[in-house]
């Protein structure tokens, strides 16, 4: 398991090598994908809670939400409110993979501007240099 330590010692070295702007960007890409992770279990619960509704013959008697929901909307047929609320559970089911489609866009649009800013730099750190530091390192060893 990942230490704390070790947790540190990566921001550390991220902060080392980010600007300000790329840090909160970084800063947001983990708030989503804690917000990515907490819609997928969402999503495991809404699949789970769709299937007993439809194999569980004593759906509506047995659980008290659906019971309140059963009575307070007032229908009367048990089969249509079963269709009803699937069909509802559905509905926040594809809501859900469209919020999690565009908390993905998000993430790689972020993650992609971290990446140019940091390849930038280290190539424009490499374009700054003298001929001295390239002829002091070994860049190429076929060349010499």
């Amino acid at each position: 398991m990942i230490g704390l330590k070790f947790i540190f010692e990566i921001r550390r070295k991220l902060n080392h090598i980010l600007d300000d702007d790329s840090r909160k960007k970084y800063s947001l890409i983990l708030f989503l994908s804690i917000v990515n992770a907490i819609l997928e279990l969402v999503g495991v619960s809404l699949l789970l809670y769709t299937i007993l509704a439809i194999f569980e013959p004593n759906f509506i008697e047995k659980f008290h939400f659906t019971a309140y929901l059963y009575d307070s909307i007032n229908i009367n047929s048990p089969q249509l409110f079963m269709l009803f609320l699937t069909a509802g559970l559905f509905l926040l089911y594809v809501i859900k993979n469209i919020l999690l489609i565009q908390i993905s866009k998000m993430r790689i649009r972020y993650s992609f501007a971290i990446n140019s800013q940091v390849t930038n730099d280290y190539y424009e750190g490499l374009i700054n240099r003298d001929l001295v530091y390239f002829n002091s390192q070994r860049f190429n060893p076929y060349i010499e």
